[in-house]
């Protein structure tokens, strides 16, 4: 393997006989030690959560960068490119970089006899470019839960859980009290707990936040937001952020992120430097907006029932007029069924594309939950996109979503075409 290859280094990662999902910080906080990167001299936050850690990541890092800090991102899954995966002051680290990191990592693991998964060595390999930085601000999204994913062998400043609802329950139980404990699993003594006082499962939240000694700063207690159809005020009884911008994205996930710079930055914090990065801040596959051939789309990775149920009403709220078009693919392991339930009464045509990937639910079973004969199958997302934006008026909208990996292909054919 030519170690300063990325894609070859990707293409070793990717292996069958690589190590498998395994959930449990043993293996990987050896080597973290080895590496000395569980913890940092800048303030570190983690984000966990069902839906919501993307666009919480996002905002946090764009408030960051508004107050000149030096932030460092890690965050997946990647949409086009493994590179997005690391970033620095929101450029993508460099291919180069990223592969001494990844070379440093298998020589520390090896030399402990340690096997690592994709996640775990990305996850290192992101921890050990960080250290080599001076850095102002480290941000963490969690992979996969909280507890024993592989960015908790750091310890943060700040922990935010986004949301908590069902999924990935193979791994993190069938019980949102289970999920929800895993997910507070990133809360540390000293540290700051951020999440929402009405979630669900918020007692498992905060039992497991006293019990580890965080300071509690929720959302509907310590602070509060408020919206109506044009902006959102954010407050926590002694400072106010008034007239945000409302976002593509919910609400509740910026002020997350407003609150966790807050309680960092404090009276750096303004409404004026709020409103700019609300303004400008961009989100890849959340709510992404294209024009194909003058036909209207909206890509986004909802990929559970919370995500669908959320983009189904922002859809709905936004096209009164035209018909509602989809483009849907999704992971055999969701609740896709669930999905296409929710959804088809509002939708008017399906499109589901073939596939041989045994992790995708097939388009015939995709079909075989619809009632009536209005779908199309395709054999690839570019067919999918030219079909629908052929068909549609000018009303109409076309929503693309269900998995990372349908907006991810989606996206390379058309992100230069975003409005």
């Amino acid at each position: 393997m030519d170690v300063q290859d990325l894609s070859s280094w990707i293409e070793y990662l990717e292996r069958p006989d690589n190590c498998k999902i395994e959930l449990s910080l043993d293996r990987v906080l050896q080597v973290a030690y080895k590496l000395n990167v569980t913890s940092f001299s800048c303030p570190v936050v983690t984000v966990a959560g069902t839906n919501g850690k993307g666009s919480c990541v996002a905002t946090l890092e764009a408030i960051g960068g508004a107050l000149n800090k030096r932030v460092g991102v890690f965050t997946s899954p990647h949409m086009h490119h493994f590179l997005e995966r690391i970033r620095i002051n929101n450029e993508n680290v460099e291919g180069h970089e990223v592969c001494s990191a990844l070379q440093k990592v298998h020589t520390t693991a090896e030399s402990i006899n340690i096997k690592l998964t994709y996640f775990e060595y990305v996850t290192m390999a992101a921890l050990v470019i960080f250290k080599q930085m001076e850095l102002d601000l480290i941000i963490l999204e969690v992979g996969l839960g909280g507890r024993l994913d592989a960015v908790n062998v750091v310890d943060n400043t700040v922990g935010i859980i986004t949301s908590i609802s069902k999924d990935h329950s193979t791994f993190l139980g069938d019980t949102l009290d289970e999920i929800a404990r895993e997910k507070a699993g990133i809360l540390r003594k000293g540290s700051w707990a951020i999440f929402n006082e009405f979630e669900n499962s918020v007692k498992t939240l905060k039992s497991v936040a006293k019990n580890v000694g965080s300071g509690l700063y929720t959302l509907g207690k310590d602070f509060s937001i408020n919206e109506d159809s044009e902006n959102w005020n954010w407050t926590n009884g002694r400072d106010s952020l008034l007239n945000l911008p409302l976002t593509d994205f919910p609400v509740q996930n910026a002020a997350m992120a407003v609150t966790a710079s807050y309680l960092l930055y404090g009276e750096q914090i303004t409404s004026s430097l709020i409103n700019k990065v609300l303004s400008e801040v961009f989100v890849l596959g959340r709510y992404n907006k294209i024009i194909v051939n003058d036909a209207k789309f909206i890509l986004d990775v909802a990929h559970n029932t919370a995500g669908a149920s959320w983009l189904l009403q922002k859809v709905l709220s936004q096209n009164t007029q035209g018909e509602i078009r989809v483009i849907f693919q999704s992971s055999a392991r969701k609740e896709w069924n669930s999905i296409i339930k929710m959804w088809k009464k509002n939708v008017n045509k399906w499109y589901f594309i073939n596939t041989n990937n045994k992790d995708l639910t097939s388009s015939s079973e995709l079909s075989a939950e619809l009632e009536s004969n209005n779908y199309t199958i395709v054999d690839n997302c570019n067919k999918a996109i030219e079909l629908s934006a052929s068909e549609s008026a000018e009303k109409d909208v076309t929503v693309i979503f269900g998995s990372f990996h349908i907006v991810g292909l989606c996206l390379k054919e058309t992100e230069s075409l975003m409005v």
